[in-house]
């Protein structure tokens, strides 16, 4: 039983394969709530089933990759975290905002100049356009097949689902 979640919490899955099963980052994974007290999972192709109590009203779930190993290592492949969030949808154009820890934004239109903050997600999904984003250490932009992400400066994790249409062309961070 796993109480009291809340947007920003998170649950980790290592894919540091150390006396159990890595679980790696794929890009099918899901995350479903059912009600209030049940989350499911598939995870790199395995079923996870977990009783909740408590769980703050309105929230959702995101499967995102995290970076492997105690220093974080960039490379591929990414362990798995299930995000707790509070998610809003962009359905036509938002500039200069802010996604923070616990918040997830979800772009079908188009963003400009959005930063994401630590524990902030952004996911650019099919037909959404994303530019230049700001990710910061331990923020996420997430790019489905058919959206596009241009311009980020990328201090974070940006992952480009595969997909014949998922573009992305960026700019380092410091």
């Amino acid at each position: 039983m796993i109480s009291g979640l809340d947007a920003g919490d998170s649950l980790y899955f290592d894919a540091t394969p150390v006396n159990f099963s890595p679980v790696f980052f794929g890009v099918n994974d899901t995350a479903i709530l059912s009600g209030s007290t049940q989350l499911h999972a598939v995870l790199n192709g395995t079923a996870y089933n977990f009783n909740l109590a408590d769980l703050s009203p309105g929230v959702s779930v995101d499967v995102v990759p995290i970076s492997v190993g105690i220093l974080g290592n960039p490379t591929f492949p990414f362990a798995t975290a299930i995000n707790v969030v509070s998610a809003t949808s962009v359905t036509t154009t938002l500039s200069d905002a802010t996604v923070t820890l616990g918040q997830a934004e979800r772009v079908l239109g188009t963003t400009l100049n959005i930063s994401v903050g630590t524990g902030g997600e952004q996911t650019i999904k099919n037909g959404g356009r994303a530019s230049n984003t700001t990710i910061d250490n331990g923020g996420w932009q997430l790019v489905s097949a058919g959206g596009a992400a241009t311009g980020a400066i990328d201090n974070g994790i940006q992952f480009i689902f595969a997909g014949p249409t998922a573009a992305a062309e960026g700019r380092s961070g410091p």
